[in-house]
């Protein structure tokens, strides 16, 4: 049976998360919740033996854009 791996990618603290934003704005005008902050992340899941320098490969080269995101597997 293959391994499951998580890869997690997001912008980096420094960048404006547009959708974030929205949501956040939307939490606030449909729920009345005031929140500080929203970040999405989007979660891949990878169900195949990897070595640890493939999967990094993979989360930094294809899955996250190496200016604006950061990746974490």
């Amino acid at each position: 049976m293959p391994e499951v791996h998580r890869i997690e990618v997001g912008f980096r603290p420094d960048i404006t998360d547009a959708q974030g934003n929205q949501l956040k704005k939307r939490i606030t005008s449909d729920l009345g919740y005031h929140v500080y902050a929203v970040r999405v992340i989007d979660v891949y899941t990878i169900k195949k033996d990897c070595s640890s320098d493939a999967l990094s490969l993979l989360s930094r080269e294809l899955l996250a854009d190496p200016v604006t995101q950061i990746s974490n597997c």
